[in-house]
């Protein structure tokens, strides 16, 4: 009987570390090069880093900083300014956010 017990919570332990069904793993999703259309026909790509760096690059003009993702929310630092975005869609190479200050929608496509 006690062997039952001390497997059934083993079991509830693993279930309840491991990550919720269903939940996407952005911190991981992210990491890589995509190009996003800044409005105006202005295309920019941004390279997001396993280290929490970024580096985004519009013609001739690079911006640099950090990132952290925590569950479907996004902060981005660049230049001592803080920006949250919410995770919208992961579907195969395009991935879509949504500032949240504004709620203006991004698509990025993974180059």
């Amino acid at each position: 009987m006690k062997k039952i017990q001390i497997i059934t919570v083993i079991i509830a332990g693993i279930v309840l570390a491991s990550p919720m069904r269903g939940q996407t793993d952005y911190n991981g999703a992210i990491v890589g090069i995509w190009k996003f259309d800044m409005g105006a026909g202005i295309m920019a790509t941004v390279e997001y880093r396993k280290d929490g760096t970024f580096q985004q690059v519009v013609d001739e003009l690079i911006i640099g900083g950090t990132y952290r993702v925590k569950g479907n929310k996004l902060k981005i630092i660049d230049r001592g300014r803080t920006t949250m975005y919410t995770f919208v869609s992961l579907a195969d190479k395009e991935l879509t956010i949504k500032r949240d200050r504004d709620g203006r929608t991004i698509v990025y496509i993974r180059q």
